[in-house]
Order: C-alpha cells, then sequence, then structure tokens
C-alpha cells in the first residue's frame, strides 16, 4: 500500500507540473484552458490524497517491519545456534583423538612392560587389552596349574592375579573405567587365564 501511494503522488506531481505548463503556454496563445484546469485540479487531488495518506502507510510499514524483525530473533534465538554445533561437534572429536591417543600410548608402555613375558594387543571398539603369553617357562606353569588347581598357593598364582589387578587398576586411573585386561596362554589351546576390568577379576581359570 505505501509504494501505491507514493506512485499516486508521484502521478499528481507529474500532472500539476504538466498542467502548469499547459495553462501556461495556452493563456499566452489565448487558447481554451478549462481541460488543463481539470487536469491539475485532479493532479492536486492524487497530491493530496499522497500527503494525507502517506504518513500513515509509512507507520503501518513501520510496525510491520518491526514485527517481522522481532519474529526472526525470536526464531533465531530457538534455533539452534549452527557455530555452537560446529564447535560441540569439534569438541567431540578432540575428545575422542585425545582418547584414542591416551589407549594407544598405554598400548605402548604395556607392551614394553610385558615384552619379555608375551605378546600384548588392543581392541578400540571393545576397550580391551589382550596379553597373549609367550614366555615358555610362565607357559609350564600354567599347564601344571591348569592340571593340579589345588596347587596354585605353591605356584603363586595369588601373587600373579595382585600384579595384573595392579596393571588394571592403572589402566582405569590413565583411561577411565570400563577397560578389560585379558591373559592368555597356549595349554596347549588357546585358554583365557584371567579377565579383569576396573582392576577387579570378573573370571580366573582356577577355579
Amino acid at each position: 500500500m505505501f509504494s501505491f501511494t507514493v506512485y499516486v503522488s508521484i502521478i499528481g506531481a507529474i500532472m500539476l507540473f504538466l498542467g502548469f505548463f499547459s495553462f501556461v503556454s495556452a493563456t499566452y496563445h489565448h487558447e481554451s484552458r478549462s481541460w488543463i484546469v481539470g487536469l491539475m485540479v485532479a493532479g492536486m487531488a492524487l497530491v493530496i490524497f499522497g500527503i494525507v495518506t502517506l504518513p500513515k502507510d509509512w507507520h503501518n510499514q513501520l510496525s510491520t517491519q518491526k514485527a517481522r524483525s522481532s519474529q526472526s530473533t525470536k526464531k533465531a534465538s530457538l534455533a539452534p545456534h549452527p557455530q555452537n554445533m560446529v564447535f560441540d561437534g569439534g569438541a567431540k572429536k578432540r575428545a575422542a583423538a585425545h582418547r584414542q591417543l591416551n589407549e594407544q600410548a598405554t598400548r605402548k608402555q604395556l607392551a614394553t612392560s610385558y615384552q619379555s613375558m608375551g605378546k600384548l594387543t588392543f581392541n578400540s571398539n571393545q576397550k580391551t587389552y589382550v596379553l597373549t603369553i609367550t614366555d615358555s617357562g610362565y607357559t609350564k606353569a600354567m599347564v601344571y596349574l591348569k592340571a593340579h588347581p589345588n596347587q596354585a598357593k605353591q605356584i603363586k598364582w595369588s601373587d600373579s592375579v595382585a600384579s595384573f589387578e595392579k596393571t588394571s587398576r592403572s589402566i582405569k586411573k590413565t583411561l577411565g573405567p570400563g577397560y578389560q585386561l585379558i591373559i592368555k596362554d597356549h595349554l596347549p589351546k588357546l585358554t583365557t587365564l584371567l579377565t579383569l576390568k576396573d582392576g577387579k577379576p570378573i573370571q580366573n581359570f582356577v577355579k
């Protein structure tokens, strides 16, 4: 409506401008000026219409724009901010990368500590470190213990379990809860000797 009012006002002004010069020209040449007067009256009416209507239309347009701006601001405040989403995603990725670095550092440290005893592997998805015994002396002791579980005290199996418990607690302290440490040996079939989680045994092959 505002643009229409402006358009009408411009047309009225043009009609007045043309009417004025036509009136002057007709007066100079002694020609009829009745139609010119009608043109000027019509132009004046359009201009007056514009003068009266234009402020009201301008106010209405400003009110509409403010209402739309307020609604847009409200929607934007309620919607999740793209930068926040990017930041959250970046934080999660950094946390995951940091955890993976710690997991691999722990794997290297354990592999070094147990290199004379066996081979250590790590499964990130299962959060599990596996030590597979390769020391022949340890394997012979485990074979004997499996056949004679009542000799666990003589073999000092409890001391071995306590040592692995300490390692499991160290893993929990470094990486957090939920990580397992599994000890396996060929007796001669590959057998799980001990499974620990968060510093506590949850499976022991000695009944």
